[in-house]
This record gives C-alpha cells, structure tokens and sequence, in this order.
C-alpha cells in the first residue's frame, strides 16, 4: 500500500496537546483549519472555499517544538502523511483526517519568527567532574504534562481536542 504525502498551509485552532506514548515517545496533537481562498474571475474579487480540518500529529523533537512555540491563530505549513481514521461516537461512526507530520513550521507568507536552534548537552569529558545531577534534563527540557501523566493514549474523537481553551 502506497502512503499520501500532503502540504497543507492554514491556521492553528487548538494549542498542542502533549502526550507520552508507552515506549516513553512524546507525541503532540494539534487542530488545524485550512481554508481555500481563489479569485472569482466574473466578480475580480477574493472568495473563500470551504474549510478542512485535520488533526495534526507529531512526534519526538517536532513535538517539543510544536509544544513549545505554536498557539491558536498561528498560520503553519504542515507536511507529512495523511491517514483518514474512523471512530465510533454516541452511536455514530464518524471520519478524522489525520496529518502525521514529518516537517511543521510558521508560514513566513503571513508574518516572521525567529529562529533557536537546539543543540544537545554534550557529555563532560571522563577527567571533568559532572555537575548535573542524576536524571536532570537539559536547561530548556519542557514541562510534564499538567496533569502529571507519563503515558496517556491520545484521545481517538479528534473533536475532544476542540474543547481546548484558545490562548489570545
């Protein structure tokens, strides 16, 4: 079976959920909303299409940076697989487009950013003492989730993540 790539561009609707997958992966979720705008060309005015929503999946450092710089109403580019998933809610079986992401980052179409790179904490060399305790992350490690959770399974309606509040 042959996967589908897919680019999306459009906007950020829920700020990123972290999740820990039972191998310890973390995996953030986001919504995203792509709308379509194409000239009329009768009228010589801009229309909007319809909008598609996807459920925006990444894992590992894309994940950390997605969590730790996208928020609601931020315009993305989005590229990876598409996987249409179905589920199961109050009786009725529903459809998710689901984007696993493999490349994620701010539409410079639509305003700047700026750019940090992370490097990793290299490792004391053998003569130099270590100063950092044990099990201490590097300085920029992010947070645990809220709720304190290790492994939480993300949510199978994508619809739960719309209840998210909407940071301004």
């Amino acid at each position: 079976m042959e996967d589908t790539y897919l680019t999306v561009s459009g906007n950020v609707i829920t700020a990123p959920r972290r999740f820990s997958l039972k191998d310890g992966t973390t995996t953030a979720l986001f919504r995203l909303a792509a709308t379509p705008r194409y000239l009329d060309r009768r009228t010589q005015t801009w229309r909007e299409g319809e909008t598609a929503y996807y459920s925006v999946w990444c894992q590992r450092a894309l994940a950390e940076n997605a969590l730790a710089c996208l928020h609601p109403g931020h315009p993305v580019v989005v590229h990876g697989r598409l996987r249409i998933r179905g589920y199961e809610k109050d009786g009725v079986r529903h459809l998710s487009a689901d984007i696993e992401a493999t490349t994620l980052g701010h539409d410079l179409r639509r305003g700047t950013t700026v750019f940090t790179r992370h490097h990793s904490a290299a490792p004391p060399a053998a003569s130099e003492p270590s100063s950092a305790s044990a099990g201490s992350g590097p300085p920029d490690a992010l947070p645990a989730a809220p709720d304190g959770s290790i492994h939480r399974e993300p949510p199978e309606d994508p619809e739960e993540t719309t209840s998210l509040p909407l940071a301004a």
